[in-house]
């Protein structure tokens, strides 16, 4: 406006233009909401951001009872702490629970059962969020097909194509209960040691807990001596085989679901979840000069 009144002439090029009129992205202040699916290396990163995450891959073949000791983790978690620890919270809920199902009552199963994951997708990744007395952790199991863990035993190389390994804070060499104390047993530490092997050679798999897990313990305690015997002679000679990279495994023994009254269902979830949360993550870790090149690793900056 003028001295006497009138209105000022400006120039179009004096126009001030708001951000949005420019067609700038102006930040929305606001919550980050999860979509409760689970994550891909590459979509983790938000989670990986905001908190001290670490990173738990239980390697094994299919049907060994990975998937199945998970998801048995979330269900006990549903309804009361375990040893102290309580649920914290899921980022990938919708796909933890879609897992459960098959072990349901709604599911209309006569037998309960867990959806396994298949090959194609094989890498993603399930969060759960723990509560103890030191206060909150954060945890991302990576929830991959047996057959990708098969082809580490076969070709070194093929760690590349899983990232999180070369992530991880702990892995966890499942041995399948089931079958260890068959003629299989033979097989089974085999293909163990060779996958193993496989960590080994790639040079870029270097968890800070290297951990062996045997599952369905109900299985062999309902079959006697004999097959404890098979058993821990098992957990022995794969234990050896991860001596000689260096480590000294602990050795969990776990049922997550037992129709033998001597063990019941949730048998060493306890223990094992505990040395899970103990471990501190090694992104906090991290030195400046580390080679950040990896999935994970560009979002640690």
């Amino acid at each position: 406006m003028t001295a006497d009144g009138g209105e000022a002439s400006v120039s179009p090029d004096e126009v001030p233009v708001s951000p949005v009129d420019s067609g700038a992205q102006v930040p929305v202040p606001g919550v980050r909401l999860p979509s409760g699916q689970a994550f891909l290396p590459e979509t983790a990163g938000p989670l990986l951001r905001e908190r001290n995450v670490a990173i738990v891959i239980l390697a094994g073949p299919a049907n060994c009872g990975k998937s199945t000791l998970l998801t048995r983790v979330y269900h006990q978690l549903q309804f009361a702490p375990i040893e102290g620890m309580s649920f914290g919270g899921s980022e990938t809920l919708v796909d933890l629970e879609r897992r459960c199902f098959l072990s349901r009552v709604e599911s209309g199963r006569a037998t309960p059962d867990t959806e396994r994951q298949k090959r194609p997708e094989g890498q993603t990744l399930l969060h759960l969020a723990i509560f103890d007395e030191l206060g909150r952790h954060d945890l991302l199991f990576g929830d991959m097909a047996g057959e990708h863990f098969d082809d580490i035993a076969d070709f070194a190389g093929e760690v590349t194509n899983q990232p999180a390994l070369g992530r991880a804070d702990t892995i966890a060499v499942v041995i399948d209960g089931e079958r260890a104390i068959t003629a299989e047993r033979w097989n089974i530490v085999a293909r163990a040691k060779m996958m193993l092997d496989g960590f080994r050679a790639s040079g870029s798999v270097r968890p800070a807990n290297l951990q062996i897990i045997t599952t369905k313990w109900d299985l062999i305690s309902a079959a006697g001596a004999g097959a404890v015997a098979l058993a821990s002679e098992a957990e022995r000679e794969i234990a050896d085989a991860v001596r000689a990279s260096g480590a000294d495994p602990s050795v969990f023994r776990t049922a997550a679901r037992s129709s033998n009254v001597a063990v019941p269902p949730g048998f060493g979830v306890g223990p094992l979840l505990k040395s899970w949360l103990i471990v501190r993550p090694r992104l906090a870790t991290l030195s400046a000069a580390a080679d950040r090149s990896g999935p994970f690793d560009r979002f640690t900056g």
